[in-house]
């Protein structure tokens, strides 16, 4: 598809060259607000945005005064504003009210809805304050001081940061995808000369190198954008990649739909959260998606997403991720590592393939001290088995890696949010499609997608039909791009094709494996790697 972007900086580029920095709009000449300073701690950004290029009108008719005293009852520290004209419909003029609402100082306006609440239950985060009232009917945490204002625009030129702190922002944005490392670091000066703060949007390693060598130069933040802003697919484990080479804290951008999504930026690291498409659509579900923000923190969830994308990243002649699973003996473990597992699966389920603990920790031991070694998963069916809390406990001592979980996909368990894990969807018909859509706008960061056999969980050995498969990759975009979790009657003889046609990102084999249940085939897991090596195709 067209690189969408290209056209966006196109037409900026004829903007400027016509209208100037101030787009022929009558602008301030001089700023009316004291700086703000912008996430100086943990906090969300919630955005004015009207329209994109990818989904068209958003809320084109949003009353920006109203949303920003909605934000801040809502917790957030700070509003992002979209002012790129064409192809998001905002303006410098949306920034002027922002800036200038009551909402910036705290003197939220009445009415309409927007009347701040008097109620309070105590301090439960520096500058938040619990409220019993919000416009979803859930606590939330109200934000006591002035809101902090970031210009979000495609800014090309030193005289457009000028023209923001004008404006009444206190951050801007600068994407450092679009921007040579001599003018990034010009602009981000001129705004560390006015007070106001830089956040610098990286993606790649690229943009790493160049927000390096400017944070030795000037204080900056760095935003990680999910979103792939050529093709506008989100990519939930990039900011996982992403966070452990930052010189600087970041914030997390793009694809925050839902608390679960929130709440997996915060166990990254991240210190704060941006909600574009969401918070615009939605304001009123905005004051979960910031509790589950602030609630959350580091943890080991962000280890196993962190050393997924490292792994991605690693195989560049763009073989997909490979777990074995169904594992029972120390020998065949070693022997589909030595061969280029990225993951091995031990099931903690009533099943021929029943792993044990001995065999976990036995199996661990070996990689010891080894530099890299597989990850180590835990495969449940019913969450609360003897079993399943046998996984549950290895994986809470760092023995498993994570969870898969074949059971009830919808269920919510506070077991499973405290630990790295994963769902299993068996796909069997067009309403299982939109289950998967569902899963992922609701926070899931990959599904491992099997085959559905009435009256069987687990495993099947069974592929998906691929007509299903076909429409679902249609529907859902992302998938085809960089998420596709495949499982089901993979092995040295069907592997070849699924990754010619599909790419997928990981694939799971078992059964198509073995010589008996349970007993790994040497020639043919040796079959298997070979058929995966000579399908590669380039694209991770």
């Amino acid at each position: 598809m067209p690189d969408i972007l290209d056209t966006i900086i196109d037409r900026r580029k004829r903007d400027l060259a016509e209208l100037g920095p101030t787009f022929g709009l009558d602008l301030p000449l001089r700023r009316e607000r004291p700086v703000v300073p912008f996430l100086k701690e943990r906090g969300a950004i919630l955005e004015i945005k009207r329209a994109s290029p990818s989904k068209g009108d958003i809320a084109p008719n949003l009353d920006v005064a109203g949303l920003c005293a909605q934000y801040r009852r809502a917790g957030a520290q700070a509003v992002s504003v979209l002012t790129e004209p064409h192809f998001f419909k905002g303006s410098l003029l949306d920034l002027l009210a922002a800036t200038r609402s009551g909402a910036a100082t705290g003197e939220a306006p009445c009415g309409n809805g927007f009347a701040a609440s008097q109620q309070s239950s105590g301090i439960v985060a520096s500058g938040h304050q619990a409220s019993d009232t919000a416009a979803s009917g859930d606590q939330t945490r109200e934000f006591q001081g002035p809101l902090a204002f970031l210009r979000k625009d495609f800014l090309l030129t030193v005289d457009e940061i000028e023209v923001s702190y004008r404006c009444g922002a206190d951050a801007v944005l600068l994407i450092a995808r679009i921007l040579d490392l001599d003018l990034l670091v010009a602009m981000a000066k001129k705004a560390h000369e006015l007070g106001i703060q830089a956040l610098v949007e990286v993606r790649t390693r690229e943009d790493v190198e160049k927000l390096t060598i400017l944070s030795q130069t000037v204080p900056v933040l760095a935003g990680v954008n999910a979103r792939d802003l050529a093709t506008f697919s989100i990519d939930p484990l990039i900011p996982a990649a992403m966070i452990g080479r930052l010189p600087v804290p970041a914030v997390y951008e793009s694809g925050i739909r839902s608390p679960a999504m929130a709440r997996y930026a915060a166990q990254l690291g991240y210190q704060g959260i941006l909600v574009g498409e969401e918070a615009a659509r939605n304001p009123e579900t905005t004051g979960d998606l910031v509790a589950a923000f602030l609630d959350a923190g580091p943890d080991r969830t962000s280890r196993f997403w962190q050393n997924l994308a490292e792994r991605r990243e690693r195989h560049e002649n763009g073989r997909p991720l490979v777990k074995i699973c169904g594992l029972t003996r120390v020998t065949d473990a070693l022997s589909a590592a030595e061969k280029g597992a990225d993951l091995l699966g031990f099931i903690f389920a009533e099943s021929k393939r029943r792993a044990s603990a001995e065999l976990v920790r036995e199996v661990h031991s070996k990689f010891a001290s080894a530099p890299t070694r597989p990850l180590l998963v835990g495969v449940i069916t019913e969450l609360q088995s003897s079993l399943a809390h046998e996984a549950l406990a290895l994986c809470s001592e760092g023995l498993l890696d994570v969870i898969q979980w074949h059971g009830d996909p919808l269920l919510n368990s506070p077991l499973l949010d405290r630990l790295p894990h994963y769902r299993v969807v068996s796909v069997g018909d067009r309403e299982d499609i939109g289950l998967v859509q569902s899963l992922l706008t609701g926070g899931e960061v990959r599904l491992l997608l099997d085959t559905r056999v009435e009256g069987r969980s687990g495993g099947t050995g069974m592929m998906i039909r691929s007509e299903l498969l076909d429409e679902l990759l249609q529907r859902i975009p992302d998938l085809s791009s960089n998420g596709l979790w495949l499982a089901g009657g993979l092995g040295p003889d069907t592997i070849g094709p699924v990754i010619e046609r599909y790419t997928p990102e990981l694939i799971d084999a078992s059964s198509r494996l073995e010589s008996e249940p349970g007993i790994k085939d040497e020639e043919k897991l040796r079959a298997f790697f070979n058929a995966i090596t000579g399908n590669t195709n380039g694209v991770y």
